[in-house]
């Protein structure tokens, strides 16, 4: 398997340097996966609620690869809806209507590492956008389901006389058709994550880590020429927020509150007074993704799982999907099918 894998990315002889940078992450998350001779099932990190709050679409990766299955909340009926080929499927997102599900198919193709996919779910079909970009890592429909907002990382040309990063995050628009591509922020990051719009569809809410590691979480105006706006928040105790390892910020249906995930917190922030206080913490293991419910106090988010290795200390083996009822802050896990 491994094998095959570094012979698609790498293509041939000739294959630009960066393919072998992919090719070292890869082999990390692949080792990072791997315990005692056998891959490791997880759900990848990423999920989304459906528009009528009745389905929950992830990513569940084994040894053959990661696929796009959509669960019903109220039956755990599953279904898959990628083909098990070996090839990545990854960071679904549903369309404003529910009707379509957009997702990241990780692939070679000319040096592209991926591309953004849309499924359509009355047809069953899938359609592939190519955005001419380096390794787009994110991707959201716009609030009108016409247009596509992603990250993408690039890679400016190097010279000799240029000690520039050899890479930077922006985030960038596209629509349906794969045409009338643009740049919309100016970041040049060492890192975005997380693609949240408010409802109005006039901004966006993300993460931004520059080169000298600093963390800072900006509102991002949707009308060209318009600047990022840095979005600070604080808890009771005066402390500001910490959006290092934030992960896919989430916005409730009125507008009125945030949810992030930092590590191990799920931290919940008043919009308009930008107070902070923490929603959930899980003690040892990482929490990803929080999705609001549409038309209940309610949130998926996934969570990492612990398992005791004899005379080692835990690792994480497997992530889970769970669902908490804010008000009450009772949690219950998403009963997956067995795979």
């Amino acid at each position: 398997m491994v094998s095959m894998v570094i012979k698609n990315i790498l293509g041939t002889s000739r294959s630009k340097w960066y393919n072998w940078l992919f090719v070292a992450f890869a082999a990390c998350l692949f080792v990072s996966c791997y315990e005692e001779g056998r891959i490791l099932l997880s759900v990848n990190e990423k999920i989304d609620v459906s528009p009528d709050d009745s389905n929950i679409v992830y990513s569940f990766c084994d040894s053959s690869g990661c696929s796009i299955q959509e669960i019903s909340i109220a039956t755990g009926n599953s279904k898959k809806i990628t083909p098990s080929d070996r090839i990545n499927y990854i960071c679904p997102r549903y369309s404003p209507d529910g009707r379509k599900i957009l997702f990241l198919t990780y692939i070679t193709d000319k040096g592209n590492s991926n591309r953004i996919s849309i499924y359509n779910k009355k047809t069953s079909n899938i359609a592939h956008i190519s955005t001419g970009l380096q390794y787009v890592t994110e991707a959201s429909f716009s609030k009108d389901g016409i247009g596509i907002y992603f990250i993408a990382l690039t890679f400016p040309k190097l010279t000799l006389l240029k000690s520039e990063p050899t890479f930077s995050y922006d985030i960038y628009f596209i629509d349906t058709l794969g045409k009338n591509l643009r740049r919309v922020t100016e970041f040049g990051a060492r890192s975005i994550s997380g693609v949240a719009f408010m409802n109005s569809g006039s901004a966006i809410l993300t993460n931004v880590e520059t080169f000298d590691k600093k963390y800072k979480f900006y509102q991002v105006p949707i009308a060209i020429g318009e600047q990022p706006i840095p979005f600070d928040a604080y808890f009771m105790d005066g402390t500001k927020v910490g959006y290092n390892f934030t992960f896919s910020p989430s916005i409730s249906p009125d507008e009125k509150e945030l949810v992030v995930a930092s590590a191990r917190i799920l931290t919940r922030i008043d919009m308009q007074s930008r107070q902070a206080m923490t929603l959930y913490s899980s003690g040892e293991t990482f929490v990803y993704s929080p999705r609001f419910f549409n038309a209940s106090s309610k949130i998926a988010f996934t969570r990492d799982s612990l398992q005791a290795v004899p005379g080692q200390h835990p690792i994480a083996v497997a992530r889970k999907i769970f669902i908490m009822d804010i008000p009450t802050r009772s949690i219950v896990e998403c009963p997956l099918p067995k795979h």
